[in-house]
């Protein structure tokens, strides 16, 4: 199985919640990094689907490390987070508040990326792009990933990746952040002579 070819490499289908999608506009991870197309995919060990696809995960990781490094487990040498794609949710905090993210408490994380941008459908498998407003941090969606490894100081190192290859939007979910607020109850209408009016509340005082 050894080859530097990510579309070589062994595919699987994984069901999960959407976090930090960038699936339209390649981001950099850090300030002036590689820009890529990436998201967080939120597995839950709770469920029957997640439990499978965690077990699907995890033996297709040690595949590749078995392929790569000749040795499995356990994990050879990975010196950060960074280097490994799939994680406890819990290990996923914020770097100003050092709080977990929002939906990640007792989950499994998959972080997949891609230099090219993956293909995104509809339930009906028409394509989507960011202007349909389908997809969204917290719903639910199909992922179509690879697994690879890399080696080398010239690398960063050793590490376990995931190539974020497919997309399909699954099902609604709540929305990471809140839902939008609904203008028709913090607002009323105005009529002509209100022209130029603040509000009667001050919610600040």
């Amino acid at each position: 199985m050894a080859n530097n070819n990510k579309s070589e490499v062994p595919g699987i289908l994984v069901y999960g919640r959407l976090s930090f999608d960038d699936l339209y506009t390649p981001t950099p991870s850090v300030e002036g990094g590689r820009l890529k197309y990436r998201c967080n995919i939120i597995i839950d060990p709770n469920t029957d689907v997640g439990k499978a696809d965690i077990k699907k995960i995890g033996n297709l990781i040690r595949l590749v490390e078995l392929d790569k490094f000749k040795k499995s487990p356990p994990v050879p040498g990975y010196k950060s987070l960074d280097r490994q794609c799939f994680v406890d949710g819990d290990s996923c905090v914020n770097q100003k508040t050092s709080e977990v993210y929002d939906g990640y408490e007792g989950m499994k994380i998959l972080k997949a990326s891609n230099d090219k941008r993956p293909s995104v459908v509809n339930r009906d498998m028409t394509p989507l792009v960011e202007d349909d407003n389908v997809t969204y941090a917290g719903c639910y969606c199909n992922f179509f990933v690879r697994i690879y490894a890399v080696a080398g100081a010239d690398k960063g190192g050793n590490g376990i990746f995931a190539s974020l290859e497919a997309v399909q939007f699954a099902k609604k979910g709540e929305p990471f952040g809140g839902a939008p607020v609904d203008p028709n109850s913090v607002f009323k209408k105005l009529d002509s002579g209100d022209e130029g009016e603040g509000g009667e509340e001050d919610p600040l005082g």
